[in-house]
């Protein structure tokens, strides 16, 4: 199996069973049979593992194979890919810090509540809410993208896109569940919020201090791009799956 095919499977696996479980009916039945927080446990176990395989595959045969587009071989390709790149992992970093503010995460604590409480609309977007409703999921489509077109083989390139898709339909995905969940409520911060990053939406004294954090971290996350490169982006997946797996734990633990 050449290695594209290699990383392509993998892919297929990892997102296939991501989406399989997160936005279907496959999800509702089985929620339901074996209950919620067993299901999410499952959900967790799945994803960590077939994420983990993702990540050994990219580092066994990320870099052999076919040549990738390596535009940042080219001096304008680095300059415009690399702030790319640097904006992308800023916006990830910015969602990550604003999680708890924002509108997915307040529905999602709404959902132990009864009565009117459930109905009340949600409060104007603030902070990077402002630039795009969905600053994670965004700025790993950028950073993804752009390392795809950075990397120098076929099969690395395979390996970011895939992150680039995944995040494109999850942000989607996400929308539609909790329009379908939540209604008018959702509805509303639809129309005062965009899923595109807007730029001329930022109130920088909102975001200022943030912005600044986000803006040093990934510096530091850049300046270890040495740790990184050897593994062709490998080790990204392993941390997405820690991270993930922590997440889910989290939530377990504070189910009623």
């Amino acid at each position: 199996m050449t290695p594209v095919l290699s990383v392509l499977g993998a892919w297929l696996l990892f997102g296939g069973s991501h989406l399989l479980l997160s936005g279907t009916p496959l999800r509702t039945y089985l929620a339901d049979r074996v209950g919620s927080e067993r299901f999410l446990g499952l959900y967790a176990l799945i994803a960590a593992f077939s994420l983990s395989l993702l990540g050994v595959t990219a580092i066994l045969h990320g870099g052999s194979g076919m040549a990738g587009l390596a535009w940042g071989k080219h001096p304008v390709g680095w300059l415009v890919l690399g702030s790319a790149s640097f904006l992308g992992m800023v916006l990830m970093l910015l969602g990550l810090m604003d999680y708890a503010k924002s509108a997915m995460a307040v529905l999602g604590r709404r959902m132990r509540l009864q009565g009117a409480a459930l109905h009340k609309p949600l409060a104007g977007p603030k902070g990077i809410s402002r630039v795009t409703r969905h600053p994670f999921f965004t700025g790993l489509a950028i950073w993804a993208g752009a390392h795809a077109l950075i990397s120098s083989t076929l099969a690395t390139s395979v390996y970011f896109a895939g992150f680039s898709l995944l995040s494109v339909i999850g942000l989607v995905m996400q929308d539609s569940k909790l329009r379908h969940r939540h209604g008018d409520v959702y509805k509303a911060h639809l129309g005062r919020t965009s899923a595109l990053p807007d730029a001329r939406a930022i109130v920088w004294h909102e975001i200022a201090k943030q912005a600044a954090i986000a803006v040093l971290a990934a510096i530091m996350i850049g300046n270890l791009h040495i740790i990184w490169q050897p593994g062709h982006g490998g080790y990204f997946a392993f941390l997405v799956a820690m991270g993930g797996t922590m997440a889910v734990i989290r939530q377990v633990r504070k189910a009623p």
